[in-house]
C-alpha cells in the first residue's frame, strides 16, 4: 500500500470537482485543500439565521459611524 500522496488527483478534485479557479488551487496549502475536501461531520450543525445574525453583529463588513 502506497501512502504517497496524489498531489495530481487532488489537483484535478479542486479544479473539477470543487470548480475552483486554477489560481486559487495552486494558492491552498495541502491542510486547507484537505479540508475543503474532507466531508462535514456527521454531527456538524447547520448555521442558524440567529448564529448568522450574531456573527454579523460582531463582525460587521462596514464599521459603524
Amino acid at each position: 500500500m502506497s501512502t504517497a500522496l496524489d498531489y495530481p488527483a487532488l489537483i484535478r478534485t479542486a479544479l473539477n470537482a470543487l470548480g475552483l479557479p486554477p489560481s486559487e488551487t495552486w494558492a491552498l496549502s495541502p491542510g486547507e485543500l484537505a479540508s475543503l475536501l474532507t466531508p462535514a461531520s456527521a454531527s456538524a450543525q447547520p448555521l442558524t439565521r440567529p448564529a448568522l445574525n450574531s456573527l454579523i453583529a460582531r463582525f460587521p463588513d462596514q464599521p459603524k459611524d
